[in-house]
């Protein structure tokens, strides 16, 4: 998994595209210690530098943007709480805070699927672009359809591959799998080939690839519970820990009354032959209070 236990908010003086003295700003990241993350973080402040010389990094309003392939890093998250299932240092699974404050699992191994149904179908011609409009029954009724094509989908997948087990959940915005048959490879073909054929949301699957695990979010959304996004991104200083804390107090009030998604059946094999899987589906099912019923968020 490329989720990197140290952050180091690195700097390197050079003179800016006008010629003018400037401190360019980059963070840097390591498994292993401090000090490699603040060399990693030189190294691309320094870079940052060296390709604005050249005209070949984009540079807007001042600054460089960390939006650019080149510049790809991992999820800069605080890790909450790590699982070990082997006698390897590394952990299997990690629970994380991502940047807008929610609880992520990041699993090496435990193959999670995410299916999006957003957007809702497109009115077809005017007729139907009136009733969309004027209708909230007919609107319901293409999108419970919406939601039965995606549905049918899944099942007919699970008739296609029946040594595959997993189990099904609604989400807010479409359908989670959390497969339960066996431990998979984040960039294994196989994967591929099943985001391909179930049709996985195509931002979860560059995700998959670039984070080298599996990614569920466990809480809610802030804004669907009422709050805006965090002030700040871990790590922080202490005055912004300080305000964090207090942002954070407020969203896990707000999502005492939300689950993430909610269990629908098991498809497939339903045994579970590995300790990590079974750990991994009992810290997911209660962590998005799976099983409860609540409104989605």
């Amino acid at each position: 998994m490329r989720i990197p236990k140290y952050w180091i908010r690195s700097t390197f003086d050079g003179l800016d595209q006008h010629g003018n003295p400037a401190e360019f700003v980059a963070w840097g990241w390591s498994s292993n210690s401090p000090e490699e993350a603040r060399e990693r973080g030189t190294k691309r402040a320094k870079s940052i530098f060296l390709r604005l010389s050249e005209g070949s990094l984009p540079y807007r309003g001042g600054q460089v943007t960390e939006d650019y392939d080149y510049l790809a890093a991992p999820p800069r998250e605080e890790i909450i709480q790590s699982f070990t299932y082997t006698d390897l240092e590394t952990p299997e699974t990690l629970v994380t805070r991502n940047r807008y404050g929610a609880l992520v699992l990041n699993s090496s191994s435990v193959l999670f699927v995410d299916i999006d149904l957003s957007p809702t179908p497109r009115p077809l011609g005017l007729v139907d672009s009136l009733k969309y409009s004027f209708s909230r029954k007919f609107r319901e009724q293409r999108q419970l359809a919406h939601q039965l094509k995606a549905v049918n989908r899944i099942v007919d997948w699970s008739k296609s591959n029946p040594n595959s087990g997993f189990r099904l959940y609604q989400t807010r915005g479409g359908y989670r799998l959390l497969f339960t048959d066996k431990l998979y490879h984040p960039l294994s073909d196989e994967v591929r080939r099943i985001f391909q054929e179930l049709q996985s949301d195509p931002l979860y699957r560059r995700l998959t690839e670039r984070q080298e695990c599996f990614r569920a979010r466990l809480t809610p959304k802030p804004w669907r519970i009422g709050l805006s996004r965090p002030n700040t991104q871990y790590p922080r200083d202490s005055e912004n820990q300080r305000n964090f804390a207090s942002w954070l107090s407020k969203y896990e009030s707000n999502s005492k009354s939300y689950a993430t998604c909610t269990y629908l059946e098991h498809l497939g094999p339903k045994s579970i032959n590995h300790d990590q899987i079974a750990t991994t589906l009992q810290l997911h099912d209660s962590q998005t209070k799976a099983a409860q019923k609540l409104s989605l968020a």
